[in-house]
């Protein structure tokens, strides 16, 4: 089975992964861990854009970090995990993510870090 699970590091995330690690799967899982970045716009001259750069750095670590967290949730599975990192609007992205990845099935929270 093809998963797309795709995770903003939100608690429902969190939940949301811990509850499809703990369902039973007697078949190998092709499990793709997904996050969406939405990079803060700022002006190419922008005196603040040395301030967003580091904003965009530490969130792709934080995503990064999450999505250890989740591999982890998967120690011992029958499964192969690979992790993704995009840039763009959530909702678009995960919709062509799944469908690049030919998804069986897409696993997230019920709401996350956004609105």
């Amino acid at each position: 089975m093809n998963i797309l699970l795709a995770t903003d590091g939100s608690k429902y995330s969190h939940e949301a992964a811990w509850l499809l690690s703990r369902l039973p799967h007697p078949d190998h899982l092709d499990l793709t861990v997904l996050t969406v970045l939405a990079p803060p716009i700022a002006a190419f001259y922008s005196p603040t854009k040395q301030f967003m750069d580091q904003i965009c750095d530490d969130d792709r670590k934080f995503a990064e970090s999450e999505q250890a967290k989740i591999t982890q949730m998967f120690a011992g599975a029958n499964a192969t995990i690979q992790c993704e990192i995009v840039e763009g609007r959530a909702q678009e992205r995960i919709i062509e993510y799944a469908q690049k990845i030919r998804a069986d099935l897409v696993v997230m929270g019920a709401k996350g870090h956004s609105q």
